[in-house]
């Protein structure tokens, strides 16, 4: 195997003479490709779909048996199964090693379509030592023999998002995400707590300090008046510490 040279003029010198005037860009990129991927969302895919003038290729990095249970109803989706999936693979091993026989013509005409749309289960974002990072390194770094048109996109919140919003594009939308993937993953640090005084409200204690009211004296029932006599309790005189009223009858005149 001939590896690629880069020479003065700073053109890749492939095997059998094959020059390619894109070179390296300053993060490492291959092929034409200015940045490490796009993302669109399901709408965007939906869109795609329906507009019918632009070309594309659905990457789908499940599982062989997620794939076959259950994936986009589109001719131009393959699946590049994780299970199967190494870092730094090349676009070579994965045409050897990785693509169904089935697959193998579309893999090998990634190049001329105008958008190559990478997702699995539900990845907003390319994380490192995934499947999804081995296929976008692939074609970003080691596809030095071809020139794309555009780099990856990442379909946002992948299968499992396009099932839920569009499930007449998918050929099984009962099929679900395994639950061992809907599990969010532990955060290891565990967050301080801090009290912050300035929202801490106290009790007035002055409230807990103010005199109450005397009881208010107990009324008196009215005279009784029967003609001749007339009878009234009155309240003892304050000096006497007694709880019994005395009685005045008066008698008329």
């Amino acid at each position: 195997t001939i590896k690629p040279v880069i020479n003065n003029n700073h053109e890749i010198e492939a095997g059998g003479g094959r020059k390619d005037k894109s070179p390296p860009s300053e993060n490492g990129l291959q092929n034409g490709i200015n940045k490490d991927y796009d993302t669109m969302t399901v709408r965007d895919l939906y869109n795609l779909i329906q507009q019918k003038s632009t070309t594309f290729l659905l990457l789908d990095t499940r599982s062989a048996e997620d794939y076959y249970r259950s994936r986009v109803n589109n001719h131009n989706s393959i699946n590049l199964p994780e299970e199967r999936l190494k870092n730094n693979l090349t676009p070579a091993m994965i045409d050897k090693n990785v693509v169904t026989i089935q697959d193998r013509n579309q893999w090998q005409r990634r190049d001329k379509m105008d958008k190559l749309i990478i997702f699995d289960w539900n990845s907003k974002e390319i994380e490192n030592h995934t499947a999804l990072h081995t296929i976008k390194n692939a074609i970003t770094h080691w596809d030095r023999d071809r020139h794309y048109k555009n780099p990856p996109i990442l379909l946002e919140g992948g299968y499992e998002m396009l099932r839920l919003a569009y499930p007449h594009l998918v050929t099984e939308p009962k099929y679900k995400m395994p639950e061992n993937l809907r599990q969010e993953p532990r955060k290891e640090a565990k967050e301080e707590t801090t009290l912050d005084l300035d929202k801490v409200v106290f009790p007035n204690l002055d409230q807990g300090f103010i005199v109450s009211p005397s009881p208010s004296p107990k009324s008196l029932p009215p005279s009784i008046n029967s003609g001749a006599i007339s009878i009234s309790k009155q309240p003892p005189p304050t000096s006497v510490n007694n709880n019994n009223f005395e009685t005045e009858v008066s008698y008329p005149d």
